[in-house]
């Protein structure tokens, strides 16, 4: 298994991750089961994120999910930028988990804050797995003040 440690400089915060980038590991660094021997590499992509935003539901559950600059690469400085009516309530705020399907990558979550402007942003950085794997999903979850909070999650490939 290979281990790498990763800081990167974000809005000047440092973040930095213990990943284990190897099929099937697990948070204890080996396989976590006889079922993540074999990972789930089958993540199907529902969003083409360099392309610009992606929606998610609809009505008062209706999310989007911006990334910036693009084309979306790994190991960038990044902006999420979530939209939606539960993004738009005042008081709001969220969270992104970002994870590689079938990999454990450490964790990487971006908190998101109110921007003035009706969405919830955050800055964060997605790190490269030597396996030369794209494919991520950012399950996004906006907590509106008083209300039930709204997720949705987004597969999509980064640009190499």
């Amino acid at each position: 298994m290979k281990n790498i440690i990763v800081a990167a400089a974000v809005a000047g915060l440092v973040a930095v991750a213990l990943i284990a980038c190897d099929h099937g590991a697990g948070p204890g660094g080996g396989a976590s089961s006889a079922a993540a021997a074999v990972p789930d590499q089958t993540a199907r992509v529902d969003c083409a994120i360099s392309a610009g935003p992606c929606a998610k539901g609809s009505g008062d559950a209706a999310l989007t999910l911006e990334i910036t600059p693009r084309p979306v690469r790994s190991m960038t400085d990044l902006v999420f930028v979530v939209g939606g009516p539960a993004a738009a309530t005042a008081g709001a705020a969220g969270v992104i988990d970002l994870t590689m399907p079938g990999m454990f990558m450490g964790k990487n979550e971006v908190q998101l804050r109110p921007d003035g402007a009706g969405h919830l942003t955050g800055k964060g950085v997605m790190v490269r797995c030597p396996s030369g794997h794209l494919t991520w999903s950012a399950a996004t979850t906006v907590k509106p003040a008083g209300g039930a909070p709204v997720t949705g999650t987004f597969t999509f490939d980064l640009s190499p």
